[in-house]
């Protein structure tokens, strides 16, 4: 049920672990498209320069603060006449670039 839930906001994202506390929820995912758009010349890339990770608010779950910790990826862009040479992959059904919550916590 919980899958069900939540594939429509983790296409290309691997539920890693849940984890709750007396007033959170951290959810842990991963992202595992095998390519990345480059969004300056929107080439697809391949290649993996690092990986970080991303602390996202989420929508409450039953009165609980969550939390998604997101693993994710920087690529080397593979166009040789880009001029963006390294670009974090982007989650557009889940959150926007730089933002530090979620598209639907910021939609309420």
């Amino acid at each position: 049920m919980l899958d069900q839930l939540l594939s429509s906001h983790l296409r290309d994202l691997h539920l890693d672990d849940i984890q709750q506390s007396d007033d959170t929820i951290l959810v842990s995912l991963t992202a595992v498209s095998p390519t990345a758009a480059c969004p300056v010349c929107h080439h697809s890339s391949h290649h993996v320069q690092s990986r970080y990770q991303r602390i996202l608010a989420d929508v409450a779950c039953l009165g609980l603060t969550v939390h998604l910790c997101l693993h994710v990826r920087r690529f080397f862009c593979s166009n040789p006449a880009c001029t963006c040479k390294i670009f974090c992959e982007r989650l557009p059904d889940l959150t926007l670039p730089g933002a530090r919550c979620t598209s639907r916590l910021s939609e309420l």
